[in-house]
């Protein structure tokens, strides 16, 4: 498995995190593609008291949320039904069960910069919780809010749907997050969502051939950003989507 803001691998566990806002810490420096290998082992989240360790299955569907306090859990199970509700109008289908496991801080494999990440070998995401994450201030540019959290939710479930809908054994990682951003964007508020436009400004991908893994690396705020707008200048977005799952376009 590699990592740098985002995990991946196709046979060996596979990771997709979401950075912090650059500010917040040091990104790591890219090497041999993605970045640093991670360590084999990882802490089990914190979990303060007052959440509930046991879990919780989010209403609807076969989400099953560790270590949250009502509040967060209502924003994850909120933030993941929006998710699976978009890619699903999309053609996607939104079967998989997995887990979110809440905590002051992610497993030691990732990036300290990161808010989230899913593996999917696992079938299970980790999530800041909503005080760890405010402790950031700010991300995309904007303040920290609950709306922010929830697309932060909507984000990791979008990971969990694609996952089970790409048909090659190596999905490009412009690819995995391509369809997580869309998602991300797609289900926000639209208030908050101009807001986090206007702090990422561009004018949206010019082609295919821009949506590469280096944008990705580099710029991921600003990919997910530009990924949104190509989406949505696109005549038929939800015919790129499939395209993507089937391999046709985004491919290494």
């Amino acid at each position: 498995m590699t990592m740098v803001m985002v995990m991946t691998s196709t046979v060996t566990p596979i990771t997709v995190a979401l950075a912090a806002e650059p500010a917040a810490a040091p990104a790591a420096a890219p090497a041999a593609g993605p970045a640093s290998a991670p360590a084999s082992a990882s802490a089990a989240p914190t979990v303060t008291p007052g959440r509930t360790p046991a879990g919780h299955v989010c209403p609807g569907a076969a989400i099953r949320v560790v270590g949250a306090t009502p509040a967060d859990r209502a924003d994850i199970c909120a933030g993941a039904a929006d998710a699976r509700r978009f890619l699903q109008a999309q053609g996607l289908t939104v079967a998989p069960a997995y887990t979110v496991s809440v905590g002051d801080r992610l497993p030691d494999e990732v990036s300290r910069t990161a808010a989230g990440c899913y593996f999917e070998d696992r079938q299970q995401a980790h999530l800041l919780s909503y005080a760890a994450f405010q402790r950031r201030r700010t991300w995309f540019g904007v303040r920290v809010s609950r709306a922010l959290y929830r697309a932060l939710a909507a984000h990791e479930s979008a990971h969990a749907v694609a996952g089970c809908n790409f048909t090659i054994r190596r999905p490009a990682i412009q690819a995995r997050e391509y369809i997580a951003y869309v998602a991300m964007f797609a289900t926000m508020p639209e208030a908050l969502r101009a807001q986090v436009l206007r702090a990422q400004p561009g004018t949206g991908f010019a082609d295919e051939n821009a949506i590469n893994a280096i944008t990705y690396l580099f710029e991921p705020m600003l990919f997910g950003a530009e990924a949104y707008r190509h989406f949505m200048s696109l005549g038929d977005g939800a015919a790129f989507l499939k395209d993507i799952v089937a391999g046709k376009v985004l491919v290494e």
